[in-house]
């Protein structure tokens, strides 16, 4: 017989032995008066309304600071500037609203991408003027296209390149990031290691 098997039998022959005490009958009435009293819920009533407008002033206020910490940064750097082809966009015979949309949308991530980029080679400023460089023919490429589209509202080909142009800008910005980023943090790897 295995002991387990031992201990098994022997609780099962003397359990009348180990039930023979039980609790006093107080014992609940004990417990319950020690709990707190639960005679009504507390009802938090939360004025959702007042912090929604709180939360949309928040936002409101950090999206123009964003917005004009952009601008003070881009007058500020040698960043290409995205304003010339704003302009000419605002210029340009009314384009259908999802094709403004989207222009807007890249040229707002561009804006930010590139202002990400400066941040993040200001230590490395041979990077930055080579790259800044390759986005200023870019720049060029883009204002030949707006130039083209005013000249010809109904081309699907010239608003696709212009799509197209920010696309590889945005491209061109994250890969030289996610590179510098990878060395930035093996780098640190073998500091640590040091």
């Amino acid at each position: 017989m295995k002991p387990r098997d031992n201990f098994e039998k022997f609780i099962t022959d003397h359990k009348e032995e180990f039930n023979m005490e039980e609790p006093s009958g107080d014992l609940w009435a004990k417990i319950e008066a020690e709990l707190p009293s639960t005679s009504s819920p507390k009802v938090i009533k939360v004025n959702w309304l007042k912090h929604a407008r709180n939360a949309a002033a928040v936002l409101i206020i950090s999206a123009t600071s964003i917005f004009i910490y952009d601008l003070t940064q881009k007058n500020g750097s040698d960043a290409p500037q995205m304003a010339d082809i704003e302009k000419e966009q605002i210029n340009t015979p009314k384009l259908p609203a999802e094709v403004q949309e989207e222009m807007h949308y890249y040229t707002v991530k561009v804006n930010t991408t590139i202002n990400e980029f400066n941040q993040l080679t200001k230590d490395n400023p041979a990077v930055n003027k080579d790259v800044l460089k390759d986005l200023e023919e870019l720049d060029k490429d883009m204002q030949q296209l707006m130039i083209d589209l005013q000249e010809n509202m109904d081309s699907e080909e010239v608003l696709e390149a212009i799509i197209q142009n920010y696309r590889y800008r945005l491209q061109v910005l994250e890969d030289i990031m996610s590179e510098l980023k990878d060395e930035k943090n093996s780098e640190d790897e073998e500091s640590i290691e040091i």
